[in-house]
């Protein structure tokens, strides 16, 4: 939220407000000493008049204290309006220009915090980034926008907001938006609106579906497009393969591999996967299977889910679910190891802390 929005704003209404009443009060008191009586309306009319240099006829001096203040605060938080308004309107020129001269530039569509962040990355390595974002109160633009990235405000489904954002000359487009049809429908539209009209362009979007972004994939594949790039990905499989290449799971004892997991959500199922995949590659796992125990306050229907799936799982690793509060954590499930590995794959950052601590 911007500085204006959090004191500003407070501040100028409580001006408004103050010079009205002193307006008020002031022509009260000055009609009191004069022939001609005026009626509350009357008085509040002219009180308002103030914030347009209209003084009511009343003379520059022997004017109550009150009615002197209010003439001078009335008028100036009627000129602190009009630049704040021609400054949200040159900021919006202005903006509008820097985007029409953007070119091999990253867009990103959603701001929600896997958007944001990425948004922020993208600066710090030195990439222009231009954001769209459908939702005009989403806190996180303020912050991008301070932290020098341009935000088309819009629907990133529509020709026009992805014009606005010039597409048709970036470099890559992340479709980040919560909704996994949105972002196939916003890459495969904006990788449309490239063609023949700029350098090759990479479309990326997110989607939380694995088994969807495997035939998305394997259809964009078979659709083969030379003048641009569309990938879809997933990123609980891009992190569950990057915690594993970090942090290997496979022991060099003799006995099975066990691994234990704390939290089942996406994260927990991909690395589920992940394991099993890596296990089925390895040269002793025809002899071993592989051993994961799952905690997870609904870790039953999710394993049930995963087993239907991928079918295949079975054969290669013995999956062991258990329903377990985090809070506190089951510390005896834990401890009937050993483990070769342990991984923390709950959502809240706190809660996972806290886990790992135990």
């Amino acid at each position: 939220m911007s500085l204006w929005r959090l004191v500003g704003w407070p501040l100028f209404g409580a001006t408004v407000s103050t010079a009205a009443v002193l307006g008020y009060v002031g022509f009260r008191l000055y009609f009191e000493t004069q022939p001609v009586r005026k009626a509350p309306s009357d008085l509040a009319y002219l009180s308002l008049q103030l914030f347009v240099l209209e003084s009511g006829s009343v003379p520059e001096t022997g004017a109550p204290w009150q009615l002197e203040v209010a003439r001078l605060l009335a008028p100036a938080t009627t000129g602190v309006a009009i630049a704040v308004a021609l400054a949200a309107v040159f900021r919006g020129e202005w903006e509008e220009l820097r985007l029409r001269r953007r070119k091999r530039h990253v867009v990103v569509c959603g701001l929600g915090e896997r958007g944001a962040r990425l948004v922020g990355a993208l600066l710090e390595a030195g990439y222009r980034v231009v954001a769209i974002e459908r939702d005009p109160t989403a806190p996180a633009i303020a912050e991008v926008r301070r932290r020098g990235a341009l935000v088309v405000v819009g629907d990133a489904r529509t020709s026009q907001v992805l014009c606005r954002a010039r597409v048709e000359r970036a470099r890559y487009v992340v479709a980040l938006t919560g909704t996994d049809d949105v972002n196939a429908e916003l890459a495969i539209r904006a990788g449309e609106l490239a063609l023949d009209r700029g350098p090759a362009l990479t479309c990326l979007a997110h989607v939380k579906d694995p088994e969807l972004c495997a035939l998305l994939r394997s259809e964009e594949l078979a659709a083969g497009h030379s003048d641009y790039r569309l990938d879809f990905f997933n990123i609980y499989e891009q992190a569950a393969r990057a915690l594993l290449r970090d942090h290997p799971p496979f022991g060099v004892s003799e006995d099975e591999p066990c691994l234990l997991l704390i939290g089942f959500d996406r994260l927990g199922q991909a690395v589920v996967v992940e394991a099993a995949r890596q296990w089925r590659a390895h040269p002793e796992a025809r002899e071993r299977p592989l051993a994961i125990t799952v905690l997870d306050p609904v870790a039953a229907p999710i394993g049930d889910l995963l087993r239907t799936r991928f079918p295949q799982l079975e054969h290669v690793a013995r999956l062991r679910v258990m329903t377990a509060e985090f809070d506190p954590l089951d510390c005896s499930a834990v401890e009937s190891g050993p483990w070769d590995a342990v991984y923390v794959c709950v959502d809240d950052d706190s809660t996972a802390l806290e886990a790992a601590l135990q």
